[in-house]
């Protein structure tokens, strides 16, 4: 009769590609680290956030000139809102998208303050969403700007 041998046979080395590396440390450590894709969005959310704060800015400084032009002191703002918030959610969203584009390269914790600034622009997103709903306007811009931010807040987690 043939008898199993003990000896194990010697199996290739495979690397396998994961969307998460573990990060290096004692065995048994929880968390990961950031792969490839995840700057690249993180990036791609602050383009698209940087792109949208810049046209309400814009669109902003030309229904004001229009105005202007016609002798009206005031116009209703867009989606009803008041020109101040208009402004204001311009600027916010100018402001998180340059401070996620700045901090992999400044000398801050990057992970604390780009967490902050994804959350704060989901969070200004729900809203978002939650008031166009009311007046019952189309929010799928909105829940997709939502997903691609809380992409960013789970790769970053």
């Amino acid at each position: 009769m043939f008898r199993l041998s003990q000896r194990r046979l010697p199996l290739p080395e495979i690397q396998i590609y994961t969307l998460c590396r573990k990060r290096g440390g004692p065995r048994g450590q929880k968390g990961k680290t950031m792969n490839n894709l995840d700057p690249f969005m993180e990036f791609f959310v602050a383009g698209v956030f940087l792109c949208g704060g810049f046209y309400k800015l814009y669109r902003l400084t030309r229904l004001q000139g229009k105005a202007n032009a016609l002798g009206i002191r005031r116009l209703p703002g867009s989606l009803g809102m008041p020109y101040g918030w208009v402004f204001a959610i311009g600027l916010f969203e100018i402001a998180a998208a340059l401070v996620l584009l700045i901090t992999p390269f400044g000398p801050w914790p990057p992970a604390a303050l780009a967490l902050l600034a994804v959350t704060g622009l989901t969070f200004l997103m729900i809203v978002l969403c939650v008031y166009r709903a009311r007046r019952h306007q189309p929010v799928v811009l909105a829940f997709s700007l939502f997903f691609l931010a809380v992409f960013v807040i789970v790769g970053r987690m």
